[in-house]
């Protein structure tokens, strides 16, 4: 693996990795996480999404205030004596925050997002009004059976050479 930073952040691999079994090894989305924060700039790991009145916790830069700013308002978080972190509980609207400490910028985005819309397990049951939906059973298919066809077929084969090594 060559990277390139000139003008543009490339990376060069000396293989094609489809022709190869580096997508079936674990180490692969881990690559790939990695080749993407390094073509984006690491801009991504900047960024923290939030809901509103919901606490979290920023790193300060060696004991440095935290600084939140946003349309117009601004307030400091002071970072408690020998912590490494601050805990933000005054975000109370929705909007783009900056958040600055010392050399360190970040964006804290709150929103109203509902945690019900990122669970995607199917469930059992879905009421869409005053209704509810229930989940049905899948239909059967022939590919449901050829386990049990494939075991019968083989008890049936060791029956008959049981029956043929036992008259010979």
């Amino acid at each position: 693996v060559v990277v390139s930073s000139a003008q543009k952040r490339q990376i060069y691999l000396a293989f094609r990795p489809l022709d190869s079994d580096f997508p079936l090894t674990v180490a692969f989305p881990i690559f790939v996480g990695n080749a993407l924060d390094f073509l984006v700039g690491n801009k991504s790991s900047t960024i923290l999404g939030v809901r509103p009145s919901q606490a979290f916790s920023l790193s300060s830069d060696n004991g440095a205030p935290v600084t939140v700013l946003t349309e117009g308002r601004q307030w400091t978080v002071p970072v408690p004596k020998g912590a490494s972190n601050v805990i933000v509980r005054d975000i109370r609207r929705v909007g783009v925050y900056s958040v600055q400490s010392g050399k360190l910028k970040s964006k804290v985005y709150a929103s109203l997002k509902n945690s019900q819309e990122s669970n995607i397990a199917p469930r059992s049951v879905v009421t869409l009004g005053s209704a509810r939906v229930g989940a049905t059973s899948s239909p059967t298919r022939f590919e449901d059976f050829w386990k049990p066809v494939l075991l019968l077929a083989l008890a049936v084969l060791g029956f008959e050479w049981f029956v043929f090594a036992r008259r010979s």
